[in-house]
Parts: C-alpha cells; structure tokens; sequence
C-alpha cells in the first residue's frame, strides 16, 4: 500500500514538473511567439503636423506605368488627399487605404468624383518597390473605388524606385524629403522587411500646401464629410456645391477628434443672415406702397376726397 501510494506520487511530480515545458510546446505551435520588441524601436513613430508647409512639388517619382512625374502634376491644381504607405504593407497601409476608398465612394455618391473634383496621391514609402507593385495595388484600389479604366487619372500610386538599375539609396533620398516635408516618422521594422509607421492621410491646397491631418482610419475616426469640408477648406470655397459651402459656415475643425463638428453660434448666425434683408425689403415695400397710395385732403364740409380729384372739379 505504502509503496503504491510512493509511486503514484512520483508520477503527479513527474507531471507537474514536465507541465510547464508542455504549455510552452502547446504555445508555441499554436501561434507565433512573439519577439520581445527593442524599447527604442518605434519610439519616435508619429506625425509631427506642418501646416501650411508646401510639399516638395518638383520631387520626381515614377508613376504606375514607370514615367518619372511630378508631385505638381500629380496634385494638378486641384485639393488632393496625399497618403505615405507602402504597397506590401501586411496590415495597416491596406487598413488605411479600405477606409479611404470607402469614404471616397461616399464622396462620389455626394457627386465629388476623384480626377474630377479632386486628385489622390499615394507615395510608396519602400525604396525597393517599383512600378510593377504600384500597378497591382492600382488597379486593385480602381477597381474596389468605381472601376473605372486603368488609364484614367485621378488616383496616383508612385514609387521613388524606377525598377531594374534603380540607386535604392537615391530612392530613400526622394521618401525621406517628402516625409520630412509632411512629418511623417517612421522606421524600418529590426526585421528589415516592414516598416514602422503612422496611420494618416493629408490634404493639400491646388498649390500643395498642408492644410490638415486626418489619423487612424476611416470611418471610424474621420468619415466623407470630414474630407469634403477640408477640400472645400484648401480650394478656399472654390471647389463644391454653393450649399456645400454655405453648410461649412456652421461646421469648424475638432483638433481634439479630428472631425468637422456644428459650432452653434456659427449656426445662429448663419441663420440670422437673411434677418438684415427683410427687414430692408419690409422698409422698401413699406416706403414703395405709400408712393403710389392717394394722398388724402380735408374739405370745408369734413368730408375726405383725393388730390385728383379736387383738380378735376376746379378744372370744371
């Protein structure tokens, strides 16, 4: 009995001390372990905003099809939403980009259609990438916005590298000054493969100025209206419909949440503007009725007639 009740407990202590490598085996084939990341890496990832910066308009990037264009052609005097990505991002550039294309749809039901109203850039962050990766990742985005033609303009995917014989070193020169020009932060991954960046999309004037962020994604944190407020903001009223632009009047930019929200005295007095001009027409047509009405005169009997009549009387 003594020795049966020794061995079963021998087995519970074998079990017990062999548990812990079990887990860790369980663990580890059932997902990824995770590598402890470098307390400095990505400490200084973020967006430093430069408003009403102006872009590197003469920087030369390769659009879809290989040719060298530049951010000013791309941009083509109109507002334009400017987003820094890369093309084999596995997570949060195509995170960004669904939100965006989405809002865009949004856009065009409210008759803002890209190419048209407005121009979208999207710069490759990854000094490798060439134009064959901007051409997938266009047509894909093309075709999830409208589907429209592959020669269309409106929607620009470039990249610093030109493909074969490219100087990768020359590439990063061409992200680097357009980042910095934006403050966008990022850094290589220690893997040496991604890239360590923030979520957010910029829109610039026609001339290519900074005039506001938009982070995280849509529609969670900023939607349609968002956009088309600050487009109609950078074209300085120039681009939508008059009561698109009448409607900004009541809204002003959240810097707290990022949003476009109602500011009631703004629509107060937007609703108090006609007020002015009623009163102006009340007193005009007040003033134009007792032209044409008779002037009245007293008689020697007390009795009331017209001017006109008087003359008429005396003529006879």
């Amino acid at each position: 009995m003594a020795r049966r009740t020794l061995l079963s407990f021998a087995v519970l202590v074998a079990v017990l001390a062999t548990a812990p490598f079990a887990m860790a085996q369980v663990s580890s084939y059932g997902k990824a372990v995770r590598l402890p990341r470098t307390p400095d890496v990505g400490k200084d990832v973020g967006v430093e905003q430069k408003l009403g910066e102006t872009i590197p308009m003469l920087t030369e990037f390769y659009d879809h099809e290989g040719k060298a264009i530049t951010l000013r052609d791309c941009i083509g005097g109109k507002p334009t939403i400017l987003i820094l990505a890369y093309y084999s991002c596995p997570k949060l550039c195509t995170e960004v980009l669904n939100g965006l294309v989405g809002e865009m749809r949004e856009l065009s039901r409210s008759g803002y259609v890209a190419g048209r109203d407005y121009n979208v850039v999207t710069v490759s962050i990854n000094p490798k990438e060439s134009p064959p990766f901007a051409r997938m990742k266009r047509q894909s985005y093309l075709n999830e916005y409208d589907q429209r033609a592959e020669t269309e303009a409106g929607w620009w995917f470039l990249s610093a590298n030109q493909g074969q014989g490219t100087n990768v070193k020359d590439a990063q020169a061409k992200i680097t000054e357009i980042a910095n020009a934006v403050g966008f932060k990022y850094e290589v991954d220690p893997s040496g493969k991604d890239f360590i960046h923030p979520s957010t999309i910029m829109i610039l004037t026609p001339e290519g100025k900074i005039s506001r962020y938009f982070h995280n994604l849509a529609p969670q944190d900023y939607t349609a209206k968002d956009i088309k407020f600050s487009m109609i903001e950078a074209s300085n009223g120039k681009m939508g419909k008059l009561t698109d632009r009448m409607a900004i009047l009541c809204f002003a930019y959240d810097e707290m949440s990022g949003k476009y929200t109602m500011v009631a005295m703004r629509a107060m007095g937007l609703l108090a503007l006609p007020f002015p001009f009623l009163v102006g027409w009340i007193a005009y047509s007040a003033w134009k009725r007792s032209k044409v009405e008779k002037k009245i005169v007293r008689t020697d009997d007390g009795t009331g007639t017209d001017l006109k009549s008087l003359v008429r009387k005396a003529k006879h």
